[in-house]
């Protein structure tokens, strides 16, 4: 266990940012699955731009139904989680990110080893979490070295499905810790942190002392609510990435996004529980990215896990998404041959009270919007 949790990944490479397109999704019969008009939104923000409708295709599936359908034929169930690597996304000292040098591989489905999903459900906000740094490595960047550590992210007790691992410098802990008490001054001010020294910052001591300090102030932090549920906090642990994401999602490069998207997915869930509304965008905007690609068995089992997401709370629900969600959940059992009878009862349920879901927008569109209204700044 200790040899897998000090695995380390190779440098990641994030394509250029620059402005996209946005996608094309499905509208739904339960007979048979119609094709849709191309749908164009654009935004200014995290790199969306603005621009009128376009009728070109927005499409890079590397699966068609077909080879799908024939890869499931001897689909084995597999309950096991796997660790699905290290966010390791450090800025440096201008708050750029840093880790640039490797793509972000898709796999495709294998029947013999279903690919799982990275999210436990049994966070529900009460479920507390524990910081452990597991290794701490100093790293040469030329003529400059820094200490990389590796902070596993777990439950305080009983078996964790998804060992989650993040990898930071001291520079990203201090840059939280100057950031955090500036804007709760109060809050922070009984709060300690590892100063950093003129001399001796590399001595075996040192980084041990400072390891055990980084886990006690991460333990202090989360217990603070506004400073938990704050974007510092966030962008500390996974939201910058989920930005990069987002923004390869609106260039329609979604074989890109999905890995960082899988990635942020158990870091997010863990930081902020089940019932967070950011984590059922996330899995929505996978299942969309999914089913963008032709793979609807992933676009499924994502789908079906926001579902249940949504069941076990008690949140008011956005309609849009719900619709959307079931929708593209009883497209992709329809192509899989599934049943949907459940799904369709639950549409049915929503139109007996009121709720529009004739010629209601695709998931992905509506995963857009939410998104451009969300970080809209």
């Amino acid at each position: 266990m200790a040899s897998l949790l000090r695995k380390k990944v190779a440098n990641r490479h994030i394509s250029s940012l620059a402005a996209g397109h946005a996608d094309h999704g499905g509208l739904l019969s339960s007979s048979s699955p119609p094709q849709s008009p191309h749908l164009i939104h654009h935004h200014h923000q995290l790199g969306f731009t603005t621009g009128d409708m376009d009728s070109r295709d927005c499409s890079e599936a590397t699966l068609s139904d077909q080879e799908e359908l024939a890869s499931l034929a001897d689909e084995v169930d597999d309950d096991s989680f796997a660790t699905l690597g290290t966010l390791s996304f450090s800025e440096d000292e201008d708050g750029r990110n840093s880790s640039n040098n490797t793509t972000y591989p898709i796999q495709k489905e294998s029947s013999r080893s279903p690919e799982p999903v990275p999210f436990d459900g049994q966070y529900n906000g009460t479920e507390r979490v524990s910081f452990e740094v597991t290794s701490a490595d100093k790293i040469k960047d030329g003529r400059s070295a820094f200490v990389m550590y590796t902070v596993l992210i777990s439950k305080n007790s009983g078996i964790d499905k998804m060992p989650t691992m993040i990898e930071k410098r001291y520079s990203d802990f201090d840059r939280l810790n100057n950031r955090l008490r500036k804007k709760f001054p109060y809050k922070m001010e009984d709060i300690s942190f590892p100063k950093k020294l003129l001399t001796g910052n590399f001595t075996s001591e040192t980084i041990a002392r400072r390891s055990r300090a980084f886990e006690q102030y991460l333990t202090h932090l989360y217990s603070i609510s506004d400073v938990r549920y704050s974007e510092d906090f966030a962008n500390f642990f996974y939201l910058k990435e989920l930005k990069v994401a987002y923004n390869l999602m609106f260039e329609c490069k979604y074989s890109e996004a999905i890995p960082i998207l899988e990635k942020c997915l158990p870091v997010q869930e863990k930081v902020h529980s089940d019932m967070y509304p950011d984590i059922l965008l996330t899995l929505c905007a996978i299942a969309a990215s999914y089913h963008q690609l032709e793979r609807p068995y992933m676009a499924q089992r994502y789908a079906e896990t926001a579902l249940g997401c949504i069941h076990n709370t008690n949140r008011e629900m956005d309609e849009a998404i719900l619709v959307a969600l079931l929708q593209l959940s009883i497209r992709v059992c329809w192509t899989l041959g599934k049943d949907k009878r459940d799904l369709e009862s639950r549409l049915q349920a929503l139109r007996q009270q009121g709720v529009i879901v004739e010629n209601a927008r695709p998931l992905m569109d509506v995963v857009k919007s939410r998104i451009r209204k969300k970080y809209q700044k």
